[in-house]
């Protein structure tokens, strides 16, 4: 079970409001009585399910608009709600009252969950910290991922485009067909992010291949065998940045690396390994693979829209944010009630989780026109691609960067390019991964 996505919520311990702690306040006499819940708890776990089918897996959106129809706010089997649309996802996210899970609460209410390595180095990675330890985390990446920081890895970046895009062309034109996914998609993020760390680029690789098996821990009811790959992923990960980070305690290169290891030498622990491991390393990467994998089948989908851009050579990054939109890379996101509140109309009690479906908010029609449509010329909608709040993505900048160079070169030197067959994801629902996406030129 994953670590904020329980079977069901027990009882939160009344232990009082103590935020750095992230535990919860507890007075159930302060809520109204809840009403009966005018639909069953079976009928939207039922409709999740769906899912992981192969359609779901291909197309969720039609069974998030049938999540949608059901209510804003639905109970579930586990014990969990899930938030439906934009303006319910909105508020768990930004507002100071929600918080991540807790390893209090993850005690309470996920048994066994220290017992999975995966699980347990997680809880310590940025993602799911609140309060200083967030803060503290967040401060050490504030400078390497500033506008002007990431500004300058311009050239940097754009010559890694140029020869993944190199491969991709070659492969085509060698073979006729080829996967974007293992070219393209993959190694360039991860690449990106051994040269903003400062970490070989050979090692990318094998870092997204740890880095796809350790996402399973941060999916909803991964199995046993997922977990026992993210186990096994999490350790090599973690390993791999521990002994970087001691080669840069003993010489330092001046890379990001080896400035977060002098922090942590001068003012004490930042998890650096679970900072650049857990955060960067896998939720950077897996980000911003599916974004560029977006890309290439929102055009395949809506061939008008290379068209529009091409007219429009300036809009690349709204067409970056249109597309995560439209297809968000990250389709979940959880978060705990601090304090009693009324979520929706409906009481919740301080400790209940929340899952927020992200995919479902970005298409929701009252946001957003047309949403099933890739259109670059709307109007930006308000996004939740990103998050809200103090989570909000630090590594945003550099993903609308990449983003907007693989866009312009795919514009620009891959015109003919279209996809072949349907691409391949796996059966997750936090994340919209695609392991292989076939292309050939038309």
């Amino acid at each position: 079970m994953n670590s904020s996505l329980p079977v069901c919520e027990a009882d939160v311990p009344a232990t009082g409001r103590c935020r750095e702690g992230n535990t919860y306040d507890i007075a159930p006499a302060a809520l109204p009585e809840p009403a009966p819940d005018p639909v069953p708890a079976h009928a939207a776990t039922r409709l999740l399910t769906r899912l992981r089918t192969s359609t779901g897996r291909q197309n969720p959106y039609p069974v998030y608009a049938a999540l949608r129809n059901l209510g804003p706010l639905l109970p579930t089997t586990w014990g969990g709600l899930l938030a439906t649309d934009y303006d319910t996802c909105a508020r768990v996210l930004r507002e100071p009252g929600w918080l991540v899970p807790s390893t209090l609460w993850k005690d309470r209410n996920v048994p066994g969950w220290r017992s999975r390595v995966s699980l347990a180095e997680a809880a310590r990675s940025m993602m799911q910290l609140d309060g200083s330890a967030h803060a503290r985390q967040r401060t050490a990446l504030a400078g390497r991922l500033s506008a002007r920081a990431v500004a300058e890895l311009g050239g940097v970046i754009e010559r890694a485009v140029g020869e993944r895009l190199d491969a991709l062309d070659d492969e085509l034109r060698r073979t006729g067909c080829a996967d974007y996914v293992r070219i393209v998609s993959d190694p360039l993020p991860m690449t990106v992010l051994c040269l903003v760390l400062g970490l070989p680029t050979a090692d990318a690789g094998y870092l997204v291949e740890a880095a796809r098996n350790y996402s399973y821990a941060f999916e909803l009811s991964p199995t046993a065998e997922e977990l026992d790959a993210a186990d096994t992923a999490a350790v090599a990960i973690y390993d791999y940045v521990r002994d970087e980070a001691e080669r840069r305690r003993a010489v330092p290169r001046g890379d990001l690396l080896s400035d977060l290891v002098e922090m942590e030498d001068r003012e004490g622990p930042v998890d650096l390994s679970y900072l650049v491991g857990g955060t960067l390393v896998v939720t950077g990467w897996e980000t911003t693979a599916a974004l560029l994998n977006g890309m290439v089948v929102g055009l395949g989908r809506h061939p008008e829209q290379a068209a529009w851009l091409r007219a429009n050579p300036g809009e690349l990054e709204r067409a970056c944010r249109e597309v995560l939109r439209w297809d968000p890379p990250a389709q979940l996101a959880s978060r705990v009630a601090e304090h009693d509140t009324v979520l929706a109309g409906r009481p919740v009690a301080a400790g209940q989780i929340v899952h927020a479906l992200l995919g479902s908010a970005q298409h929701d029609p009252a946001n957003v026109a047309r949403p099933e449509q890739l259109d670059f010329s709307r109007d930006p909608a308000p996004s939740l691609a990103f998050g809200l709040g103090p989570h909000y993505c630090a590594g945003s900048r550099l993903a609308l960067l990449e983003g907007g160079l693989v866009l312009s070169a795919l514009l620009e030197r891959f015109s003919r390019l279209t996809v072949v067959g349907q691409p391949e994801r796996p059966r997750g629902i936090a994340f919209r991964d695609i392991t292989s996406l076939m292309v050939a030129y038309a």
